[in-house]
């Protein structure tokens, strides 16, 4: 059976931006360009914390040893970065942005189903971690996840480690989120207000 549904795109294992960069004790400005809206620092430091800043001067967060933080770069187009002791990594990226447009498609998978999830999330059991790793080992390639009901939604999240998670976006009924090329450990299901039906299939 054939519907219409708007498909929503990520590779999620390509980088919009990706910075290894070896940190000193003082600030150097790491430019991305304007149209990232979130960066991930990731300090590979063991002992020492990372700092960073917008302008150069005023400290606006910490990245402790072993952590990894998001954030918000809306409207910026480079992020100031420093350690507390040099000669530590601080990670510095960011995956390509969702992008949604209105398709019609038929759910004939087109290889074998590795692993398929179909149930309903509520409040009591939000947010759903579903881990993929555990559960498919990261064979599966390609998949989708289906938002069923009437006039509900939820918000979904990637992560390629099961602790950092990419931006949430929100899918609504009648829409399905096709994964392609991933590299994805979990998905992070969140309940908005909407009791959801759901289907995900890994392929």
């Amino acid at each position: 059976m054939t519907n219409q549904y708007t498909r929503h795109t990520k590779e999620v294992g390509d980088y919009e931006y990706y910075n290894p960069y070896t940190l000193t004790t003082l600030y150097v400005e790491q430019v991305f360009g304007a149209k990232i809206s979130t960066i991930n620092l990731t300090n590979d430091s063991t002992t020492d914390t990372a700092q960073y800043s917008f302008d150069g001067a005023t400290l606006h967060g910490e990245v402790g040893p072993g952590e990894s933080v998001k954030v918000n770069v809306d409207q910026k187009s480079s992020i100031y970065v420093k350690g507390t002791a040099g000669g530590d990594v601080l990670r510095i990226w960011s995956y390509v942005d969702v992008s949604a447009g209105s398709v019609t498609v038929a759910f004939q998978p087109l290889g074998v189903v590795n692993k398929s999830y179909e149930a309903t999330l509520t409040v009591g059991v939000s947010p759903l971690d579903i881990d993929f790793n555990s559960d498919a080992g990261r064979n599966s390639k390609e998949g989708w996840i289906t938002c069923d009901g009437t006039n509900v939604e939820m918000t979904v999240e990637f992560s390629r480690d099961g602790i950092t998670f990419g931006d949430p976006w929100t899918i609504r009924s009648g829409e399905n989120t096709d994964f392609a090329n991933f590299d994805i450990d979990t998905l992070r299901l969140t309940h908005t207000g909407d009791d959801v039906p759901y289907r995900v299939v890994l392929i």
